[in-house]
């Protein structure tokens, strides 16, 4: 019998920066949203632009019930499993009216902007066929669910920089930041309050869960926010002041409950990041190829100062080792992936022991 009551109790010290250990949540599977649904490989073949009416909702159902059925098998969870829209699509980008193709092993957004000066003409279209397909994957996964299991929103929601950068390109957004600074900030600052509405208008569509809402965190409240801006890599934290701080700060202050989500590529702004008071967590990455655990361990140290933490990746038991010894507990959520139901009993027994000490 799953103790509900220790991980709702656990989750409310971690908000409130209180736990004594790290709040633990193992994952099986592949980190590519497209490897977790049958239907995905009839979507990456079509060889033209993706349309809402090729999503049948229906036909993702039965692998939303397989996954939530392996996530009740993996033990030392303490967070829940949530089904969100199938999160291979960039949801936000085909709101604004960028067209979405398939890629290699998900989908990609073309821009729809021609110059800095159109921006204007991006906007979130709610009364649009993305919003309502969107909306569609909420209503069927709560019916599916039935109070088992959350509804979340799609954990892949772009943010303010990285919508630039799919409706303009990236390398057009660049240029934009310095030689057209009037229209970006137009264009950030009307994204920032359709994203707010955006957030809001799902919870429309769901039941709050143990009088809460999750996005990987539970939290006791109605909304729940989470987001990310990858595109502050190829920026500065110049920028990150210019166009993002106060949109951030409102974004936050919309809910009590957020968490942003960045890259190691991305730490050059992280006293940017952490100088917003209202943002609640900031979640981060081991990611292939990037710095090792031991090289990013200052920085997260450095988050936990400020904020709460959440960390994710697939970790040796040197690594787990290393995050576990150094950092401190309290306000540390470690999101652990593995491959298969087996690994994950084993790093589950690992880290009990390790906790138990």
């Amino acid at each position: 019998m799953v103790d509900v009551g220790r991980k709702i109790e656990l989750q409310k010290a971690f908000w409130l920066h209180a736990n004594k250990r790290p709040v633990i949540q193992l994952r099986v599977g592949s980190i590519f949203p497209t490897d977790c649904f049958s239907v995905s490989e009839k979507l990456l073949s079509v060889g033209k632009n993706i349309t809402p009416d090729m999503l049948n909702v229906e036909e993702f159902l039965p692998d939303y019930e397989r996954m939530y059925n392996v996530s009740e098998n993996i033990s030392c969870n303490d967070s829940f499993w949530a089904a969100e829209p199938y999160a291979a699509i960039p949801w936000i980008e085909a709101m604004l009216g960028c067209r979405i193709f398939p890629g290699n092993n998900s989908f990609v957004s073309e821009p729809c902007i021609a110059a800095p000066k159109e921006l204007g003409k991006a906007r979130i279209d709610f009364d649009g066929v993305w919003v309502k397909k969107y909306c569609e994957f909420l209503t069927q996964l709560k019916k599916l669910s039935g109070g088992r299991f959350p509804v979340a929103q799609s954990s892949i929601l772009r943010g303010l920089l990285d919508c630039l950068g799919a409706v303009l390109g990236q390398t057009q957004m660049i240029f934009a930041l310095y030689d057209n600074p009037v229209e970006v900030e137009t264009f950030v600052n009307i994204l920032c309050d359709d994203f707010i509405s955006l957030i809001k208008l799902q919870y429309e569509y769901i039941n709050p869960f143990y009088g809460g809402s999750i996005a990987d965190i539970w939290a006791p409240d109605k909304y729940m926010m989470h987001y990310q801006d990858d595109l502050t890599a190829i920026a500065s934290p110049w920028a990150f002041e210019r166009y993002l701080k106060t949109c951030h700060d409102k974004i936050c202050s919309e809910f009590n409950y957020s968490y942003f989500h960045i890259h190691p590529a991305s730490f050059m702004i992280l006293d940017n990041l952490l100088s917003i008071e209202n943002l609640g967590v900031v979640q981060t990455q081991k990611d292939v190829g990037g710095p090792s655990v031991d090289e990013m361990l200052p920085y997260l140290t450095r988050i936990l100062k400020k904020k709460k933490l959440f960390f994710s990746g697939s970790f040796s038991f040197v690594e787990l080792d290393n995050i576990l010894e150094i950092l401190p507990a309290a306000g540390l959520f470690l999101h652990i992936s593995t491959d298969t139901l087996e690994d994950a009993s084993v790093v589950s027994e690992y880290i009990k022991k390790k906790l138990d000490k």
